[in-house]
């Protein structure tokens, strides 16, 4: 069990976030445990469609409830699990309601049945990465998305992982796709 910083992001602007997508990449994880904070659930779902592009079991707890239901919030746990596949739960960690389900959901996490998706020329840049790169453990989805979107820290991780050949296929998809795009794809 690694816990990680807390972040907003999978894309990393921060030390932070750097740390987490970097044990993402370099730890053998079979799965996520998210605590999301439930008052700010647009970014905390934001980071769960990044993190989905991992391909790893997952398990999601919807924390601090209580402030979301005061804040006029309410989620239809039953429904958002269903969408993504997996097991949702929620909680009030300062008054430690909650956490037993959410120990017992992290002991079944499943793998995401959801997936965001992008442009159509950003899927088909997807396919061709996966098709260039073929090489089991790899998240390709999320390495050719987080390359897109311009996050230079991940290039050290492809090219520690593949050929030299193979990395410069990847860069010249990546950069033929980004200059189909008028605005930066981040």
């Amino acid at each position: 069990l690694i816990d990680i910083p807390g972040i907003n992001n999978i894309i990393p602007n921060s030390e932070d976030e750097i740390i987490s997508r970097n044990i993402l990449l370099h730890e053998n994880v079979d799965s996520i445990a998210l605590i999301a904070d439930g008052k700010n659930l647009r970014r905390s779902l934001f980071l769960v469609f990044q993190l989905m592009d991992y391909e790893k079991s997952m398990v999601l707890n919807i924390n601090m409830m209580d402030e979301a239901r005061q804040r006029g919030i309410n989620i239809n746990f039953k429904r958002l699990s269903s969408i993504l596949g997996i097991h949702i739960t929620k909680s009030i960690a300062i008054e430690s309601v909650g956490i037993s389900d959410f120990k017992k959901a992290a002991m079944s996490p499943k793998r995401p049945v959801f997936s965001f998706r992008y442009h159509p020329i950003i899927e088909n840049t997807l396919d061709e990465l996966r098709d260039i790169i073929q090489v089991n453990g790899i998240p390709v989805r999320a390495i050719g998305l987080a390359l897109l979107s311009g996050d230079v820290s991940v290039k050290e991780y492809i090219k520690e992982s593949l050929s030299k050949d193979i990395v410069e296929k990847i860069e010249n998809v990546v950069s033929d796709t980004q200059a189909k795009f008028k605005r930066p794809l981040g």
